[in-house]
């Protein structure tokens, strides 16, 4: 279908729009140029092909000359003034659409109508900004740079990259894990910024985000409903049977839930049974100024199902912890993988709800094992003195670096090669430790 439509009185301005159609045609193809006669197939209705064309095109050139104001028929009634008159139905039907440029074009030294001088279906063609085609010897030149017009609201829309596409994809995606399920107003001004850098039409962004938000969603109720299934299985079942334990794994399959999901999940906080290894050990409390800061070797996420505060000296103390030396057993993971990395006075920082909650002190090398999971004896040396946590800066200004949002129960150590956010963010392991005392202390070290 034409993108161009031209709209003239014949009575008025037939030889200079005959002599613009040739050079529009010329420039963009007869195809893409409607001027009545020459594009209407005979036998068809004329208004319905009218119409349709009008629907299709993206630019309308009204043309006026010097008569087409006054033009009138043979009773002397002005044509603009009559409902059917076929140059104002073509010229309020584009006026109508949000989507269709319309360029006043004056030939023959005509002058702009005023809006006073219009019916009120066509007052707003004399706010468009027009253009002229001036008799020789400036048609050319006029013509030039009317085409260059054209041909700027003719250009097809970028099409923007894939692998653009995909970044970000990526970045809604890590907006969206960081704020678990939302887009916080830090994030969204970070998101406009890509979209507006990579030319994203704020429809293919929308999509984006609504698709991404979906899998989020669905992602966090499946690992929801798992988990509830798993804990319930554990009540009741220690350990589990075999036959549990492939059901568990159809149920993880359907889920569509991967291994390492699986493996971080973390459990309600569970009373210690101590089995004959002991009490709590008996340690005093400690401070983070206290300790040596190049241990900060670890990072785990923690997890709740219920979705409360893990670990505070409430829940501690329920557990079989002390809160006086605040030093209680950690729940490590379903799996014992990573639960023997960290030793004795290694440190580690635990993060919740995108939050850093504590750092903790190893107190020894022993891994405990039990039928819901692997613990760690450790000890607090540092956790917020807010009642509410939610108040707590988010972890990215924290720790510099936005951790992994998924796998949660995950631990990662800052040594390891494979750690690629935290390398990403830090040159320099020293710096990072520093950098997370003084955000914590507010102080130096």
């Amino acid at each position: 279908m034409p993108s161009i439509f031209i709209s003239y009185r014949r009575s008025d301005s037939q030889a200079d729009t005959g002599r613009i159609y040739d050079r529009l045609v010329a420039r963009f193809g007869k195809e893409a140029v409607f001027k009545d006669v020459d594009n209407i197939p005979g036998g068809v209705d004329f208004q319905k092909f009218l119409n349709r064309t009008l629907t299709a095109c993206k630019v309308v050139l009204a043309i006026i000359g010097p008569s087409w104001l006054r033009a009138a028929d043979k009773k002397g009634t002005r044509r603009l003034d009559d409902p059917a008159d076929w140059v104002r139905v073509e010229i309020e039907a584009a006026l109508q659409r949000d989507d269709v440029v319309v360029v006043p074009l004056l030939v023959g030294h005509a002058r702009m109508p005023r809006a006073e001088e219009l019916p009120n279906c066509l007052k707003d063609l004399a706010h468009r900004n027009s253009r002229d085609a001036r008799p020789d010897p400036d048609f050319n030149q006029d013509m030039v740079r009317l085409i260059d017009d054209l041909a700027e609201h003719l250009a097809p829309p970028p099409v923007v990259s894939q692998p653009l596409l995909e970044q970000y994809r990526q970045e809604v995606r890590l907006c969206i894990q960081e704020d678990e399920g939302e887009i916080s107003v830090f994030n969204r001004s970070v998101l406009d910024s890509f979209r507006t850098t990579f030319e994203l039409k704020s429809e293919e962004a929308a999509a984006i985000e609504a698709e991404e938000l979906q899998i989020y969603k669905a992602k966090e109720k499946a690992i929801t409903q798992y988990s509830k299934v798993l804990a319930g299985a554990l009540s009741s079942e220690k350990p589990l049977r075999e036959v549990t334990r492939r059901r568990l794994k159809r149920l993880q399959n359907a889920l569509k839930l991967s291994d390492d999901e699986i493996d971080g999940l973390e459990l309600p906080p569970i009373p210690p049974v101590i089995d004959g290894r002991g009490k709590v050990p008996i340690v005093s409390r400690k401070d983070l100024h206290e300790c040596d800061i190049s241990k900060l070797l670890f990072l785990k996420n923690i997890r709740d199902p219920d979705g409360d505060w893990s670990y505070t000296l409430n829940r501690i103390q329920k557990m079989g912890g002390s809160p006086e030396s605040r030093a209680f057993e950690i729940y490590w993971r379903l799996t014992g993988k990573g639960a023997n990395t960290p030793l004795a006075g290694d440190l580690m920082i635990l993060n919740q709800h995108a939050r850093v909650t504590h750092i903790v002190e190893m107190l020894d090398d022993e891994v405990r094992t039990t039928d819901v999971g692997y613990f760690r004896w450790v000890r607090i040396v540092w956790m917020p003195e807010l009642d509410n946590w939610g108040k707590l800066p988010h972890q990215r200004d924290t720790l510099g670096f936005e951790p992994p949002r998924f796998g949660g129960g995950a631990a990662y150590s800052f040594t390891s090669p494979n750690f690629g956010k935290f390398h990403a963010a830090w040159d320099s392991l020293k710096a990072f430790q520093e950098h997370v005392f003084q955000q914590l202390t507010e102080s130096t070290l």
